[in-house]
């Protein structure tokens, strides 16, 4: 397959143009290709719409080549794993589980025309935080390997299983008990109650639920600012741009309630002008009003949409959040030592009494990242 190689600004504008935008005239094609198409994960999508709109005609044939080896790629790979996650959600709704498919594995399903057109890494469920031992072993009992993430209370509020498909292939289980690790989102759609207003997605199949759509959208918004730094990925606000096209006026005052409940209205607004900008959104009437009145920088949650976080400053917005000196304490704890069963796997140790210097090491070869800012 022709390699997607880096493309310069000017060919980039070009190109994300005549995909965000397909109505208008297509410009001078580029003779460098998809470099940034490539970085946000968006190659299979842009292919659809490029032949759609006719476009890609006028564009050299390696541009085609790439675009098309990279949607047939994304075809290949979400056709194993997602017979693997029909398999998943059977088996937990066998064990008497409540599960919903969230983010881009149920946006594939719901708000795109060909599931492969969402790119998409890894699988994320939401599950009730009581039900995370019982998932864990029905996970364990289909072949899935817990990949040592970190297990902490405090520090995370989630857990990781992988498993070889054939083909090479290795598909990625994340499982949310809380939606968001830092804790000023704490509050923010608790799993208990995105699942109550769940969705049948009979795309997938007979046992897949996915958040309704104001739901799903608040969590788009929220997860690119709570655990990215409102990175700016095409992915993510393709997916807010089809989210917010699907609302209904109900929707639309659903959600603006939501975050406005949830205080997180500063960084919804960002989530949807990203989207806005990019693919020329039209908006419900209620999000329009949203966006006029709701900079508000006082929120708590507003910090995260400051530029360059670091590591270190997330930190100190979990120790301000939690109430308690003991809480504050377990918290610091649970960064520099994770558990041992962690330690062990990471580092590859072949006797406990390496932990000392495994925890060292960790100590002092992380403290630079925590202090580096993000792009």
């Amino acid at each position: 397959m022709t390699s997607i190689r880096t493309v310069g600004d000017a060919a980039g504008r070009i190109l994300l143009a005549a995909v965000t935008r397909p109505q208008s005239p297509c410009a001078v094609p580029p003779v460098e290709v998809l470099g940034e198409i490539e970085s946000h994960r968006f190659a299979p999508f842009a292919f659809d719409v490029l032949a759609a709109s006719g476009h890609l005609r006028a564009w050299p044939d390696e541009v085609r080549r790439a675009l098309q080896g990279a949607a047939s790629a994304q075809a290949f790979l979400c056709d194993i794993r997602d017979g693997e996650l029909r398999a998943i959600l059977t088996a937990i709704d066998e064990a008497g589980i409540r599960a919903a498919v969230i983010k881009g594995a149920a946006l594939a399903y719901s708000h795109y025309p060909r599931p492969y057109l969402r790119t998409r890494g890894d699988t994320d469920l939401a599950i009730r935080a009581a039900d995370r031992h019982a998932v864990s072993r029905v996970l364990g009992s289909i072949g899935y390997e817990w990949t040592g993430a970190i297990d902490g209370a405090l520090v995370s509020q989630q857990g990781q299983w992988s498993k070889k498909l054939s083909a090479g292939v290795v598909h990625i289980v994340d499982v949310h008990w809380r939606l968001f690790n830092p804790h000023v989102f704490g509050g923010v759609l608790p799993t208990e109650e995105l699942l109550e207003r769940a969705v049948p997605l009979p795309r997938l199949g007979e046992h897949a639920w996915s958040p309704c759509v104001s739901d799903a959208l608040l969590l788009a918004c929220v997860h690119r600012v709570a655990h990215h730094s409102g990175e700016d990925d095409l992915a993510w606000a393709c997916d807010i741009h089809r989210l917010l096209a699907s609302l209904d006026e109900r929707d639309a005052q659903t959600f603006v309630d939501a975050v406005t409940a949830a205080r997180v209205r500063a960084v919804a607004c960002d989530g949807i002008r990203s989207a806005r900008a990019r693919f020329g959104t039209m908006l419900p009437a209620a999000i329009e009003m949203l966006l006029e009145t709701a900079d508000d920088r006082e929120e708590p949650t507003a910090a995260f949409l400051e530029p360059g976080r670091r590591q270190v400053d997330v930190l100190s917005s979990d120790l301000r959040t939690l109430r308690s000196w003991p809480a504050r304490a377990r918290l610091l704890r649970e960064h520099l030592f994770p558990p041992a069963a962690y330690m062990t796997a990471k580092y590859g140790l072949r006797t406990p009494a390496l932990l000392p210097i495994a925890y060292a090491r960790r100590i002092v070869g992380g403290a630079p990242k925590w202090f580096r800012r993000n792009r």
